[in-house]
This record gives structure tokens, sequence and C-alpha cells, in this order.
């Protein structure tokens, strides 16, 4: 018994110390940053994202590639910021700002407005957040239907199976949301084109025909990967071919 709370007293000691040395690492690099060396934070940040991802990490890294001229990069980690937390106001005003700075400005397609309702409603929070949600309306409906069954007063089990039909419902609601934000993140449709500019072809050929030219810093939906080749579409609806190593998954 001795032993293994020995153990586990050095498995805590050892993770207190990785803890204050990543904390000891974002100090420093937040200090470079604020002291101009863009280089070395950017290292730094680069160095612990590897580790371990962080929306804040994430952001702090893209805004040091924006002061070092990287718009690409920048739009890049501003987006997984907000892939790990939808809801990282900083991040989302910065996106917007670097977005203004990209050459290519697409029209996206005009979407049915319920659809885009009820996607932007399911991409407003993040995976834990829905399942979160999930679980407290689950318990709150458990809790309903107790009061429905033991309720004496016939008020207090109309009411309770009123709150119970919705908990339930909306615990469905959150659920479905929480899987497809997490199957959203795993897959990293999504992509940013890196290079200073790409040419976009009809085939996953060098020979096939040029159909449009994206620069740097632009989204794409990446579709299918044949060879060197990902099969990619843009925000107009227009689909083609480019090289995979052009682009970068959120």
């Amino acid at each position: 018994m001795k032993k293994v709370i020995f153990i586990l007293s050095l498995l805590v000691v050892a993770l207190c110390a990785q803890a204050e040395t990543i904390e000891n690492q974002i100090t420093r690099a937040n200090e470079l940053y604020a002291n101009g060396s863009y280089d070395e934070a950017a290292d730094i940040y680069a160095a612990l994202l590897e580790k371990n991802e962080s929306a804040d990490l994430y952001y702090n890294y893209a805004t040091t590639c924006y002061k070092q001229g990287n718009l690409a990069l920048a739009v890049l980690n501003f987006e997984r910021a907000l892939r790990l937390n939808p809801q990282h106001a900083d991040a989302k005003a910065n996106l917007e700002f670097v977005n203004q700075q990209i050459t290519d400005k697409i029209e996206p397609l005009n979407v049915f407005f319920i659809t885009a309702f009820f996607r932007g409603l399911g991409r407003s929070l993040s995976s834990n957040t829905w399942a979160k949600m999930s679980v407290v309306l689950f318990v709150l409906a458990l809790i309903s239907l107790l009061l429905l069954i033991f309720g004496k007063r016939m008020v207090l089990r109309k009411v309770s199976f009123g709150v119970m039909l919705f908990c339930c419902v909306f615990a469905l609601v959150s659920c479905i949301y929480a899987f497809s934000q997490k199957r959203y993140i795993e897959q990293r449709v999504e992509a940013i084109v890196m290079d200073g500019s790409v040419t976009v072809k009809s085939s996953p050929d060098t020979s096939g025909t040029e159909i449009f030219v994206l620069h740097e810093g632009t989204k794409v939906e990446r579709q299918d990967v044949l060879g060197g080749w990902t099969k990619i579409r843009i925000a107009d609806g227009q689909v083609g071919w480019l090289l995979t190593t052009t682009i970068q998954p959120i």
C-alpha cells in the first residue's frame, strides 16, 4: 500500500512539474511576443501545440504569425482555435480582420435560411458543450418523470410532463449536435490554402485544364484525395483539383 501511495505521489509531482514547465514556456512566449521577438515566440507556441492542442495557444500562435506577415498561417490557426472553441470572441474578431486582407473575395452560395440557421446553431458551441447540455437536459427529464409519477397535484404533473417532453426533445437535439460537431472536428474537412497562389485544375494531373487560381489564406472544403491531389470545393460552389501539399487541414 505504501508503495502504491509513493508511486502515485511521484506521478502527481511529475504532472505538476510538467504543468509548471508548460506554464513557464507560455509565459516566456508571451514575453517574447510583447518584446517583438515574434520568430522565437512562434517557435515556442508551435512546439507547445505539438504536445497539446488549446484554443488559446492556437490564438496566440495565430496572432504571432500575423505579426510575422504570414497571413495563411494566421488564418489557419485562428480557424483551429475556433474549431476547439467556437465561442472564442478574440479569435472570431481577428479572423474577420485577417480575412479582409487575403486576396480572394469569394461570395458564398445562398443557403436556405432554415438550413443556415441550424448549421450555424450546431457550430456555435463545441462538441463537449453540446454533450454536457444533453446530460443536464436528460437529468432534468428524469427528475420531471419522477415528479410526473409521484406528484399528487394535477397541476404539478401537467407541468412535469411538459418539462419532461421539452427536455427529452432538446437533449436529443444536443446529443445529435455533439456527435455532429465531434465528427466535423475529427474529419477536418475544411482546409486553408498555404501557398502564395495555387492553380486549381479540372483533373488530378499536371496536364489538367486550369480552372481558376486561389491565393494564400483562402478556405476550401476537401472532398476527395487521389495520389498527391485533393479535390476541393470553394464557397461559391466551384470544384477542382489542387496539389495536397498546397493546403493544410483546419
